[in-house]
């Protein structure tokens, strides 16, 4: 679980750093203590900043077969009972998936992320 404490909420939340590892390119969190982990709100903006301006992601043949497969099946599901099932509902999946990647901070949206968000 993610925890978002403001500093005049909880003074002592401590924040947490991403270095850049040099080998990898990959970014990992690095803590000042060893205590529980908070995530200030200054650093989930900065979080959500970065990903915005340097994370467009792309999505795979597979991820859209899954998207259009899923789609169909809504589609196929609805009765005159439920909402009805429309190109929003594409829409929606597609910016869902796209969301959850840049939130993780990946170039590509894979069918592990279309499938997260399907089961949401």
């Amino acid at each position: 679980p993610i925890l978002i404490m403001d500093k005049e909420e909880r003074p002592e939340a401590i924040p947490i750093y991403l270095t850049k590892d040099i080998q990898t390119g990959r970014f990992r969190s690095r803590s000042t203590s060893h205590q529980k982990k908070y995530f200030t709100v200054a650093f989930i903006k900065a979080y959500i900043q970065y990903a915005k301006s340097n994370f467009h992601p792309k999505m795979t043949e597979e991820a859209s077969d899954i998207v259009g497969n899923t789609y169909a099946e809504l589609r196929q599901k609805a009765t005159e009972k439920t909402l009805p099932v429309s190109v929003r509902t594409l829409e929606t999946l597609i910016r869902l998936a796209t969301a959850h990647a840049k939130a993780h901070l990946r170039h590509i949206v894979t069918a592990v992320r279309v499938c997260v968000c399907v089961c949401v």
